[in-house]
């Protein structure tokens, strides 16, 4: 990966540690690599807390310090709260509001397409054929049994069909 151009990573250690004075993590910009990569497409940034890593869009112009706050606050959460830290939860959200940006978790990448439609529902129904009790899936489970049955000394071995349902998108 192509790491950024010098002034560019100046720019960037000036920030995190700026940042780092003010979330109370001292040295955090030692402790982050930075790299810019044109393989995201549909992602400004995208972050590696447990290995520190940061990788950026080239074209980010005007958004590069909001971009980077929000990866760097995601490095930060991790460091101060530990791996129970949700990637977009409050302590995040605190630590890039502390800095003064907005804590947006989604925006518009301009020059690309929205994400296809996902399939919303169950794909797969698994019904026991000894007492018809029905568990709904996305995806087979076929390690899952029938808890009822497997309590009665039974093998509890579930028929998996697909579901009427999976047709349905949003």
């Amino acid at each position: 990966m192509p790491k950024p151009p010098p002034d560019l990573a100046a720019h960037s250690r000036r920030l995190l540690r700026r940042w780092s004075k003010r979330w109370g993590l001292s040295g955090l910009e030692s402790a982050v690599t930075i790299t810019l990569s044109a393989r995201l497409h549909r992602s400004l940034g995208r972050c590696r807390p447990a290995q520190g890593l940061i990788t950026l869009r080239p074209d980010l112009a005007s958004s590069f310090d909001a971009v980077l706050c929000h990866e760097a606050a995601h490095v930060a959460a991790f460091v101060l709260h530990g791996r129970t830290v949700r990637p977009h939860g409050a302590e995040w959200a605190s630590l890039v509001a502390a800095v003064g940006f907005d804590p947006v978790v989604r925006t518009r990448v301009a020059g690309t397409r929205p994400r296809p439609p996902r399939p919303l529902g169950y794909r797969f129904e698994h019904r026991c054929p000894v007492c018809q009790s029905v568990r709904l899936a996305r995806r087979r489970m076929t390690t899952w049994r029938c808890a009822e049955c497997v309590d009665a000394g039974l093998d509890g071995v579930m028929d998996i069909r697909p579901h009427p349902s999976d047709r349905v998108t949003r």
